[in-house]
């Protein structure tokens, strides 16, 4: 818990919101929030203890502690979502670069995790693959929104 010591309460929530803005911006894309995208995300959370990075584990773990609490408040319209995530990224960047990076890219593979939840993987696109293009374009603006280079 040392790095919560470094932000305000205000500050902790967005970050423990983050990872569930970015499920429910690729989850909802194709308008299909089912109970395999649902299992995969808290699945996601509940492994929190797997990550390298200090940051991820603590906000992962806080967000699955709080979950009930949080979830509701997150509920918002997307341009939201997206003003949120880029807040998200902006604190990250200026208080606690180093770890920036590590985060971003754990609440991507977290969305990336949920997409694939319904089968198929958004990398190799199989015609039985059940990601949609709404759910892959989902992922690419969490990328950008977040800040995160995607090699080819």
């Amino acid at each position: 818990m040392a790095l919560r010591a470094q932000f305000t309460d205000a500050e902790w929530q967005t970050l423990e919101k983050t990872p569930i803005w970015g499920f429910l911006m690729t989850a909802a894309a194709d308008s299909n929030i089912d109970a395999k995208k649902d299992q995969a995300f808290v699945k996601e959370l509940m492994e929190a203890h797997l990550y390298k990075d200090e940051l991820v584990r603590e906000v992962f773990s806080s967000c699955a502690a709080d979950f009930a609490q949080l979830y509701p408040a997150c509920l918002t319209a997307p341009q939201q979502l997206l003003s949120s995530l880029e807040s998200a990224r902006a604190l990250l960047e200026e208080r606690v670069p180093a770890h920036a990076e590590p985060f971003k890219a754990a609440v991507l593979l977290v969305c990336k995790n949920v997409a694939e939840a319904s089968g198929g993987s958004i990398f190799h696109r199989e015609p039985h693959d059940r990601i949609s293009e709404e759910e892959m374009r989902s992922l690419l603006l969490l990328a950008a929104t977040l800040g995160i280079r995607l090699s080819a």
